[in-house]
């Protein structure tokens, strides 16, 4: 009886069909949902930088189906889902008419807005790096297609709106976690492994942990790094030794020539001795030549 469990238990979560055989299929409720969440924290950003309602409603058209955007025309398969899923234009529109109408009950849900972010971020990822698949890329590809997906909308509003893309600044792990996600449902999905669902689901997981983690432990990433030194160090050491070794050879085989490089540096430490011998002795006759001063100068 365990046994039989068992079977059909792995029989559910596990497949022999090749990832590029169907696509990943999530419910239209939780596509639509992923593009208002996009679309209001675009949205909210034109609030900030008070836009008018076209700008606004247009930063959140970006931010939500920004991403999908830039991969369908990378990928170039006549497939934009924009254009195939209008309901997505409404959605977007809708949401961002929401913020502009109603700014300040959407930004007291801040936590919620956040935390649904990060899901639809793990969501983005895994529908990304899925597409990619599906037409014969290469999982590489995959992995930027998830990244480019995830975090393509909000890089491209940050362009718009004429700043540095905060996918590329320091800070906690965002942009790491959409690729950990896409690796994630690529490692799952693959031929004889996890269905797709499944490996969406744990796409999510990992994405929503990563960016945790990074909350929790001020984890940041990396800036400003510069390894030059680490990395030559090694390589200076070896050179004064093979120095001091090729010095010592010398030393031995040709006494001539060790000979001179001596008298070479002692004269010149003496020129070094005379010439701050003369700096002093000008700097004491400037001293004496300066004029005293008197009783009445004073």
């Amino acid at each position: 009886m365990d046994a039989s469990l068992a079977t059909d238990l792995l029989s559910a979560i596990t497949t022999s069909t090749d990832p590029e055989v169907v696509a990943a299929s999530i419910p239209l409720w939780m596509e639509m949902l992923a593009t208002v969440v996009g679309s209001i924290c675009g949205a909210l950003v034109g609030r900030e930088l008070k836009l008018d309602y076209l700008g606004v409603v247009a930063l959140g058209l970006i931010t939500g189906l920004g991403g999908g955007l830039l991969r369908d025309m990378i990928l170039q398969v006549h497939n934009v889902y924009m254009i195939d899923q209008p309901i997505a234009i409404v959605a977007s529109i809708a949401a961002g008419t929401a913020v502009f109408l109603f700014p300040g009950v959407i930004a007291n849900q801040n936590r919620l807005i956040n935390l649904l972010d990060i899901f639809v971020l793990g969501l983005f990822s895994a529908l990304g790096a899925d597409k990619a698949v599906v037409y014969g890329y290469d999982p590489l590809v995959g992995v930027i297609m998830g990244f480019l997906t995830a975090v393509g909308g909000g890089m491209t509003r940050d362009v718009f709106i004429g700043q540095t893309p905060a996918c590329f600044k320091r800070g906690n792990l965002y942009a790491t976690a959409a690729i950990a996600g896409s690796l994630t449902f690529l490692l799952l999905s693959g031929p004889g492994h996890i269905v797709k669902m499944v490996a969406v689901a744990a796409c999510v997981v990992v994405t929503i942990g990563v960016r945790f983690l990074s909350l929790k432990f001020d984890i940041q990433s990396p800036d400003d790094i510069d390894l030059g030194p680490v990395v030559a160090k090694p390589f200076k050491k070896m050179g004064d030794a093979l120095s001091r070794q090729t010095i010592e050879y010398t030393a031995r085989t040709n006494p001539l020539i060790e000979e001179r490089r001596r008298r070479v540096e002692q004269e010149l430490a003496e020129r070094i001795q005379r010439e701050k011998e003369l700096t002093e002795r000008e700097a004491l006759r400037a001293k004496l030549r300066r004029p005293r001063r008197t009783r009445n100068d004073r």
